[in-house]
């Protein structure tokens, strides 16, 4: 089925050329890196990124807008111009950076894409709205959401800045940020486990109890737990628990977990997800 979002109706256009000089200033790109633009939209991000980059692949799905670009850019070898849906468009397979103004409605799927795929960006600079950024950031800003939890494996994510909403036009009515997400060289989980501890952490949510001992009693012995919770906090909730307390629960159960332990939680991410395929967008989101 067709997307039929409109992005006219999602997107806030920076005001400012010396703001975008200001949030380009707080990243990593420097000019032998290939940047990919989310809707350059009317160009004055696009314009500071050709200055500063080695390359620039800008993806706009709006003809409108794409038409309305200054010429000096279209003009310039260094800006490569797709008339596309960024989220049925490939991805480079080369090494690039993202820094893009998204449009909020498509703030979910614009994320997972990014992050899902094997060729993600080694650094995305996304602005986005504050809620939305919490939820993908987890602690200190929020609670530590699953969705948090689960791009923590292969990823390091932050706010880097807020942005006043009368910087854009039309003024959001929600709280903007621009956030940072970078990939580890190293995922905190061999990748032939990744899946694994994927439904690791999912079961450990959907069980719906009040702290991660309760929500792991089938999985680990009376006796394990015990053990357990003298180096790992078990009392804490689910909601609590960091990445790195997650990684040593996961290495526990990987050594010890019972072979009925073990069938309990595989596919937990899978059944999670067909669950939500029931449900509408505005419950489904909340996980992806």
């Amino acid at each position: 089925m067709a997307d039929t979002r409109k992005l006219s109706h999602s997107q806030n256009f920076i005001k400012r050329r010396e703001l975008v000089n200001e949030l380009l200033n707080l990243t990593n790109i420097t000019a032998d890196d290939v940047v990919l633009e989310i809707g350059p939209g009317k160009g004055i991000i696009t314009t500071q990124l050709v200055r500063l980059a080695n390359k620039v692949i800008a993806i706009e799905k709006d003809v409108s807008l794409a038409d309305r670009l200054p010429d000096v850019l279209r003009q310039t070898e260094k800006l490569h111009l797709e008339i596309a849906d960024f989220l049925s468009w490939p991805l480079p397979d080369i090494k690039y950076k993202v820094f893009s103004n998204i449009p909020f409605n498509l703030t979910a799927d614009i994320m997972r894409k990014l992050t899902e795929t094997e060729n993600s960006p080694v650094d995305a600079y996304l602005i986005m709205q504050k809620a939305a950024a919490a939820r993908f950031v987890g602690k200190p800003y929020g609670k530590n959401t699953l969705v948090a939890l689960l791009l923590k494996i292969k990823f390091e994510i932050q706010i880097k800045r807020t942005i006043s909403e009368a910087e854009f036009e039309p003024r959001p009515q929600v709280q903007i940020v621009m956030i940072h997400i970078h990939k580890r060289i190293k995922p905190l989980i061999p990748e032939k486990d990744i899946n694994q501890f994927r439904d690791f952490i999912v079961y450990g949510y959907t069980q719906w109890q009040p702290t991660v001992r309760d929500a792991f009693k089938k999985v680990f012995t009376g006796k394990q737990l015990a053990i357990i919770s003298q180096s790992v906090p078990l009392n804490l909730k689910p909601t609590e628990f960091n990445i790195d307390q997650w990684v040593s629960l996961f290495n526990t159960f990987l050594m010890y977990a019972s072979r009925d332990g073990r069938k309990l939680v595989n596919g937990s991410e899978v059944k999670l997800l067909k669950q939500q395929e029931k449900l509408d967008k505005q419950h489904r989101t909340r996980y992806r």
